[in-house]
């Protein structure tokens, strides 16, 4: 009988007692980091819960295809020159470049700077179109053009030629000099031969 109960008390099984003790420790890691895991979750829920969805609309959809059509610059510089060799600066908010044309720039509130026969010529505009192929720029809505000489021209649309050193509006324009104001229904100005002529009816009223 000593026998039997010193064999039983051999062959007990000590050995499961180390994977039994790191198990132990293994819940008791784990198990704050899942009640903490939990309470986050609880906290952030409502907010969650807030949140909306809702599908894409027209303009989500729209602005999603010109993104994929095209390349748009922010703060652009073009710098260029004109017949007679003189620098002319495009500048604007933002620029848009159609991916299957690249000769045409679309801006966002344009301005340009230029010399002409040592007088700074300043023009800007809410939109435009810039070819830089042919290099002429297009001003549409609210465009100003003026000078050193505190000349100023203001019209709804202008068409500069930089090759031909020409710009011609078929809108309605106003001339606001120190000598007088002068308007009409276009006007086409030459920078070379210095020049401005406005078409009819036209009138101009002349400060005394």
């Amino acid at each position: 009988m000593s026998e039997r109960l010193s064999g039983l008390e051999n062959t007990s099984n000590t050995g499961n007692v180390q994977p039994y003790s790191f198990f132990v420790k293994l819940i008791k890691f784990t198990l704050p980091l899942i009640v903490l895991a939990i309470i986050g979750i609880l906290i952030i829920w409502p907010q969650i819960s807030d949140i909306e969805t809702a599908p894409l609309t027209k303009e989500d959809l729209t602005a999603l295809q010109e993104a994929e059509s095209e390349n748009r610059l922010l703060n652009p510089v073009f710098n260029t020159l004109d017949s007679e060799g003189k620098p002319f600066a495009i500048s604007a908010q933002e620029a848009r470049q159609k991916r299957d044309d690249n000769k045409k720039l679309y801006l966002v509130s344009p301005t340009a700077e230029m010399d002409s026969n040592d007088n700074k010529l300043y023009l800007e505009a809410a939109e435009g179109e810039y070819n830089q192929e042919q290099k002429i720029l297009v001003l549409n809505k609210g465009v100003i053009l003026k000078d050193k000489k505190n000349n100023i021209l203001t019209t709804e649309s202008l068409t500069t030629s930089i090759i031909d050193g020409t710009a011609e509006s078929q809108t309605p324009a106003k001339l606001k000099t120190d000598q007088g104001v002068i308007e009409g229904q276009a006007v086409i100005i030459d920078h070379q031969k210095q020049t401005t002529t406005f078409q009819g009816p036209a009138k101009a009223v002349i400060n005394q």
